[in-house]
């Protein structure tokens, strides 16, 4: 199971580019839980705290980098980084002490800030690996991160372990050595998916996972999307609630419908889709 993933961004130069990147990696790693907008807060909330909670469950922080993200200027015309108080700069700072896994991600063009451009909280960023996203290669470039994200970070060495070892041999007790370092854990057993039905459906269909027992008949791609969907229902509704209270879907998110009463939210696109499905059910049963 994938740890939740943070995506870090400046509203007002690129939430563009970080919805469409939520969206492809809600679709590209249905395992992992993919969290924006921590700072949509109920009125006397403690920002700290509740950043410190969001990222608790986090593996890895995507920071977006665009063009403008050392420099943007607030109203009064302070850089906004060189802010303690700013939203991007609280986030990476918490990530960072955390030991989050923070990839910085440079888009539009955007070059790497240097370690002296940045203030001294967030100094260690330049030190991490960065990866590029292109507006000609968004797909394949996403498709990189993630598969960066779903693979593990390298381990750094236990540099006592390696001092102890280069003792060990020193004073002509190798010999020891297999019996005292730590053997590899056992890989734990794939854990088997769920049965997929298919029974009333044509060949190549399957059941549509919308509900317990949803026997409309969809594609093994349209089945798999519905199950992301399912998965990341709770990031898509409104933090703050809403005119229908916890079922409220975020900005730009809409119930699914795919049945009375679906109050997954969705993206229209996605509500669409499932009202084709509904429709094309009759010709993709036997």
């Amino acid at each position: 199971m994938l740890g939740d993933v943070f995506i870090n961004y400046r509203r007002q130069t690129d939430s563009g580019v970080a919805g469409r990147a939520y969206d492809n990696l809600n679709r590209a790693l249905p395992d992992a839980s993919i969290f924006m907008d921590v700072d949509k807060l109920n009125p006397g909330d403690d920002f700290e705290v509740a950043l410190a909670r969001s990222l608790a469950s986090c593996k890895i922080m995507l920071a977006i980098v665009g063009p403008q993200w050392a420099a943007l200027t607030d109203e009064q015309g302070q850089v906004r980084l060189e802010s303690p108080d700013d939203f991007v700069r609280k986030e990476i700072r918490t990530a960072l002490q955390a030991g989050v896994r923070v990839i910085p991600v440079l888009v539009n063009g955007a070059s790497m800030p240097k370690k002296s451009a940045l203030p001294p909280d967030l100094q260690d960023l330049a030190k991490r690996q960065a990866m590029e996203v292109r507006h000609e290669r968004f797909n394949d470039d996403m498709a990189a991160i993630a598969s960066a994200i779903a693979k593990p970070a390298a381990r750094r060495p236990r540099l006592w372990l390696l001092h102890g070892l280069v003792a060990m041999i020193a004073l002509g007790i190798g010999g020891t050595t297999v019996a005292l370092w730590p053997r590899p854990s056992p890989l734990p057993s794939p854990i088997e998916p769920a049965a997929i039905e298919a029974k009333g459906c044509k060949e190549g269909f399957v059941w549509r996972p919308a509900i317990f027992g949803d026997s409309v008949c969809v594609s093994p791609a349209d089945y798999s999307e519905v199950q992301a969907q399912n998965a990341n229902a709770r990031n898509n509704r409104s933090p703050t609630g809403g005119p229908y209270g916890d079922s409220t879907c975020r900005d730009g998110y809409v119930w699914r419908e795919a049945f009375e009463s679906d109050l997954v939210c969705v993206t229209p696109f996605e509500r669409d889709k499932a009202r084709k499905q509904n429709a094309d059910n009759a010709y993709n049963r036997i």
